[in-house]
């Protein structure tokens, strides 16, 4: 009905925002399955989803992870654990978040003499974990650098990127973030299961 533009300004309307809706309705039908949309764990979660979804693309086009996400997130994470009786575990999470990839990127800066690690990806390390607790925490970091990892090594192969060129990290967290939210348990239970049995 627009014809593609938008109503007030008269601008093309970009295919991403019709990318991000789309997405973001998938993950919260996804969300349904586990949460009915009476519970309040159905919009606490559609809350830390649209969070990820908007850090991740404004890291992509601009390169910073705004703090307004991040302070707003935050809290928002203690208290919906405060209500699940899971705010100690809540707030361990978030300064594991912190501290794991603030001591990561200065590991980095160190050997290699300039930022490794965006600040903003140390902020949202520590939004992930005040939403996810200690234990998926730990899983959506390693699977967020495994797939950061092979999203790097495509774009070197390909001459997208080059060796020290600066690439978003906060997809990678995010989707880590999002496999974890929904098969974290899951995944940690088939490990321990083969590590430990």
């Amino acid at each position: 009905m627009l014809g593609g533009k938008c109503r007030s300004c008269k601008n093309n309307i970009s295919p991403r925002y019709i990318f991000i809706e789309i997405l973001t309705g998938l993950f919260f039908s996804l969300l349904s399955t586990y949460y009915g949309f009476n519970e309040l764990g159905f919009y606490a979660f559609a809350f830390f989803i649209s969070s990820l979804i908007a850090a991740s693309f404004s890291d992509i086009e601009h390169g910073i992870i705004p703090d307004e996400l991040i302070f707003i997130g935050i809290p928002a994470g203690f208290l919906f654990n405060y209500f699940s009786n899971n705010l100690a575990s809540s707030i361990i999470g978030c300064l594991a978040g912190f501290l794991s990839l603030y001591l990561i990127g200065q590991i980095g800066k160190f050997a290699y003499k300039k930022e490794a690690l965006g600040f903003g990806d140390v902020k949202l390390a520590a939004l992930m974990g005040a939403w996810l607790l200690p234990d998926k925490l730990l899983l959506a970091l390693f699977l967020g650098y495994a797939l950061a990892a092979v999203w790097v090594v495509f774009l070197m192969v390909f001459k997208i990127k080059k060796f020290g060129d600066t690439i978003p990290f906060g997809p990678g967290l995010s989707i880590g973030a999002i496999i974890s939210l929904f098969w974290g348990g899951a995944i940690i239970n088939f490990y321990l299961a083969r590590c430990f049995n």
